[in-house]
């Protein structure tokens, strides 16, 4: 092999590695994706996220607060961590969650929200990992089960 296609393939490899260190685990402008299987603790935001890679259970927890949906993770997964009071969860398929977690010592476990009614927006980094119709549709299909379950929209 010459040096030409030994320095092309060194490149291919290096470009190979990165892009799979980026699909893993990935920063963002203001944010980190975690997107496998595991326990994760992310130092910058005090974020640990669990995914069991055979049930796709996962947990996402800060400080003394917990929360484990009761939907598996499935192919496209994608756990986001906005910042250190921000972080949500799409399972890949139909259900995005995002997780406030309670202040230390107020007694709140703290707050899950669908997209239909979190506060502020759905992030960028997230809106463009699944595409703004896919935001809006899942948005809808939280409203309409709300409503026939009764609950408040604002809940």
């Amino acid at each position: 092999m010459n040096r030409a296609a030994a320095f092309l393939l060194g490149l291919l490899a290096a470009a190979i590695v990165y892009g799979l260190g980026v699909l893993l685990f990935s920063n963002d402008d203001t944010g980190t994706f975690v997107t496998r299987p595991g326990a994760t603790k992310h130092s910058g935001t005090g974020w640990q996220v669990t995914v069991d890679a055979e049930t796709g259970r996962h947990s996402l927890a800060h400080g003394s607060s917990t929360i484990s949906p009761l939907w598996p993770m499935k192919s496209g997964w994608f756990v986001y961590l906005e910042d250190d009071t921000r972080a949500w969860s799409f399972n890949g398929d139909d259900q995005l969650m995002l997780f406030i977690p309670g202040r230390g010592g107020d007694g709140s476990d703290g707050t899950a929200f669908g997209p239909d009614n979190a506060p502020g927006t759905v992030p960028a980094a997230v809106r463009h990992r699944i595409g703004d119709v896919r935001v809006r549709q899942l948005a809808e299909a939280a409203r309409a089960a709300k409503e026939r379950l009764g609950i408040r929209a604002d809940r």
